[in-house]
């Protein structure tokens, strides 16, 4: 299936997809470049050697008859740019297993269309930063409406979903940012507020950073939980 390089596969998830097991899919290319990402490798293409996805799919397909699967997770890079993508979710769909997909909110056409189709039962979507510090967290100049209307879409559907937000310290201030983050989501229903781990960032510098204290991350979420049906410091 060529236009989707797999460069990772997990068995086994519990954490990617709470209540569910989950097989866990990694995506080469991404059309991002986070200082902060954890996954540089999977930014190009060619960097790592491609998994065979019949090879993949087989073994998929052996698992989900058994009881110790229940849907498939796929995180990059960035899933929304691989134009296999539909393809691939339709032949996960087709084994009886839910399907999710981790997205930066850049390709919103891309992420309408998987709802549209039915191929998607869950879209963790990061909200990288407030409008006027996007380009910072993401490493390039942004269409700061394709990420809203990212947003809407994904709020307005029928699928389940969750935002989250990685508080990087030169990029976010937690007691101004992460109120007008809430604002930016205003009426969904959860919010995960992830701590900066300073681990194999694509931009070095980044590993010399301090995370925010734990405490610090709790006091903004308790200002604004009240927003959401769930919010939590992760």
């Amino acid at each position: 299936m060529p236009g989707l390089e797999i460069k990772g596969y997990k068995q086994g998830s519990i954490i990617e997809w709470s209540g569910l097991i989950v097989d866990s899919i990694f995506l080469a290319g991404c059309d991002f470049r986070c200082p902060f990402c954890h996954n540089p490798d999977l930014i190009p293409l060619d960097a790592v050697k491609s998994f065979d996805i019949d090879e993949i799919l087989a073994e998929i397909e052996k698992r989900s008859k058994s009881k110790w699967l229940d849907g498939v997770s796929i995180t990059g890079g960035e899933p929304s740019i691989s134009k296999r993508l539909p393809e691939f979710l339709k032949i996960i769909k087709g084994m009886g297993l839910k399907t999710k997909i981790d997205t930066n909110g850049n390709h919103p056409a891309v992420i309408q269309k998987l709802i549209d189709d039915k191929l998607l039962d869950y879209i963790a979507m990061d909200v990288k930063a407030i409008p006027e510090k996007y380009h910072l967290a993401a490493g390039k100049k942004v269409n700061i409406k394709n990420i809203l209307r990212s947003i809407k879409i994904i709020i307005n559907s029928d699928i389940d979903y969750e935002f989250r937000t990685t508080i990087v310290p030169t990029i976010i201030d937690p007691e101004h940012d992460i109120p007008i983050i809430a604002e930016m989501i205003k009426g969904a229903k959860r919010l995960y507020i992830q701590q900066f781990r300073p681990l194999k960032c694509y931009d070095k510098e980044f590993e010399k950073l301090q995370p925010y204290r734990l405490g610090i991350l709790e006091d903004a979420c308790e200002k604004i939980k009240a927003n959401f049906k769930v919010c939590e410091v992760r």
